[in-house]
């Protein structure tokens, strides 16, 4: 087994949690490309390559407001177009591709919703479906 690497705020007993930043740099001249952030795992020799999980924080306790959120932004951009996301199951090249899967919560009393909408523009052409 290869090490861990474990990054952590700890935690408060009083009082928000610290949080963690990860941030490539900003460019100051106008040819330049911000840097990239890669999070990459393991690849499985005979076995499974590993995952990437991101989990929003739950909440407990009878005064708690909502669970955590994850959010995906592509980038803005003032005078060009806004960066995209792009989702894609895995590749294989002697079996089945893999699945995307959207699944809204569990809920007690009210199950979680997917939605799916294009984007608006004040201009002559809104968004594809």
């Amino acid at each position: 087994v290869s090490g861990d690497l474990t990054l952590s705020t700890g935690t408060a007993t009083v009082g928000d949690s610290g949080a963690i930043l990860l941030r490539s740099g900003d460019t100051s001249y106008w040819t330049g490309v911000g840097g990239d952030i890669t999070l990459s795992v393991g690849t499985g020799y005979d076995s499974d390559g590993g995952s990437i999980f991101l989990r929003a924080g739950d909440i407990y306790g009878p005064y708690g407001n909502n669970g955590g959120v994850v959010s995906l932004l592509g980038g803005s951009s003032y005078l060009h177009d806004g960066g995209g996301i792009s989702v894609t199951g895995g590749t294989s090249s002697s079996n089945g591709g893999g699945s995307l899967d959207f699944t809204g919560g569990y809920g007690a009393r009210r199950g979680g919703n997917v939605n799916i909408a294009a984007g608006s523009s004040p201009g002559i052409h809104g968004g594809g479906s």
